[in-house]
């Protein structure tokens, strides 16, 4: 078994990388509508 799962990472590269999409993806799966341009605060994961 893998120690590191692909969800995370992928996750973790969308949050950084492509905060626009990562704020489509929230508001999609949310029902929300944050701005595009919203600020995105990226906090450290647990047991990191």
């Amino acid at each position: 078994m893998k120690k590191t799962k692909d969800y995370d990472n992928t996750f973790k590269s969308l949050k950084v990388k492509h905060k626009r999409l990562f704020i489509t993806c929230i508001n999609e799966a949310f029902n929300k509508a944050y701005p595009l341009n919203a600020e995105v605060e990226v906090l450290p994961s647990e047991g990191l």
